[in-house]
């Protein structure tokens, strides 16, 4: 018996492999003991000052259901639903020179960070910790007033910022902002798939952060904005500093206030990461290696032309001067 229940589990762990809980239709599963292990595994091992926070899991799990919990997620405005569950976590803390805020270049800007302590992003606080790639949603005719089969996305959108989960991360987004001093960064994509953008005013960044870090600018918290702009391996840049919109974003940092603003591509220290996670990668090559031979040829090629002529020079001067020498010889004969 106990070997079936073995086979059983392995065979549900090797199915479930595939999927990050954010993949599950309704409200990720065991979200309660998630939720309560991450809150205690961030208050034990995150050592960083600027991001500790005392706050009793228990409490916050029950504060923060409150939100969405026994609620028809199309039927709700929430607004302002996670206010106490912000509070709880709230340490008070700025984060100086740090805080670095991305748009369509989720992967590359959390590989960028674990390697580099200078900067720090949302999903790095508590905030962005506790609820990462979760899903979640209530209902009112459900047992226990948690939805785990289906939350409706197309709701979540109904009220943009403020639905059942997006009113959550806007919330964060701001709070994030709001922590930001000194100079700040954002890490933005010119190689987006399809319609989308480098910078979008209908995101999280554009609608929500960008606007509170002017307001932050205008009190003289926030003093710069640098923004690196980040291309995909292997794919032709569409945007670039000073283009369309990137072009839109740096106008907008100033219009919301923040009057200096600095944009670069492809920055060395982001490619670097990329690169040693991608050393094949064409651009990645500090040379290209049929350049290199082509340039070996050339120069070998232009060696041995150099080394031909000058030695038909010296056999020319060496004739005329022979010529030059009997000459003179038959003209002395004639004369005698």
């Amino acid at each position: 018996m106990r070997s079936i229940v073995a086979c059983l589990a392995l065979l549900n762990l090797i199915v479930n492999a595939q999927y990050s809980p954010s993949n599950y239709n309704g409200t990720t599963p065991d979200l309660e003991s998630i939720m309560k292990g991450r809150c205690s595994q961030y208050k034990v091992f995150n050592r960083d000052p600027e991001l500790q926070v005392k706050v009793d899991c228990n409490e916050l799990w029950n504060t923060f259901t409150k939100a969405f919990i026994n609620k028809d997620p199309c039927k709700v405005n929430f607004t302002g639903a996670y206010k106490k569950t912000f509070e709880l976590i709230d340490n008070k803390h700025f984060y100086t020179n740090k805080t670095m805020f991305w748009t369509g270049t989720r992967d590359v800007v959390h590989d960028f960070t674990h390697v580099n302590d200078d900067y720090r992003t949302l999903e790095e606080t508590f905030a962005g910790y506790f609820a990462n790639d979760l899903n979640w949603c209530g209902c009112d005719n459900c047992a226990g007033g948690i939805d785990y089969d289906f939350c409706n996305e197309t709701c979540n959108k109904l009220i943009p910022f403020h639905g059942y989960t997006s009113e959550y991360w806007a919330e964060a987004s701001r709070i994030f902002a709001l922590k930001a001093k000194g100079v700040v960064s954002v890490l933005i994509n010119g190689t987006q798939k399809g319609n989308n953008t480098a910078y979008y005013i209908g995101n999280n960044f554009g609608h929500v952060e960008l606007p509170t870090l002017g307001e932050q600018a205008k009190k003289g918290i926030v003093t710069m904005l640098n923004v690196y702009v980040i291309n995909d391996i292997d794919e032709k840049p569409k945007e670039s500093c000073g283009e369309k919109t990137i072009k839109r974003l740096v106008e907008d940092a100033h219009r919301y206030g923040i009057e200096k603003v600095h944009c670069y591509d492809e920055p060395l220290m982001v490619k670097s990461v990329l690169c040693a996670k991608y050393p094949d990668a064409r651009e990645c090559q500090p040379v290209n290696a049929s350049k290199v031979e082509s340039w070996k040829e050339a120069t070998i090629a232009l060696i041995a032309v150099s080394c031909v002529l000058f030695i038909a020079v010296i056999l020319l001067l060496v004739l005329y001067n022979r010529r030059r020498m009997d000459s003179s010889t038959y003209k002395r004969d004639i004369d005698t």
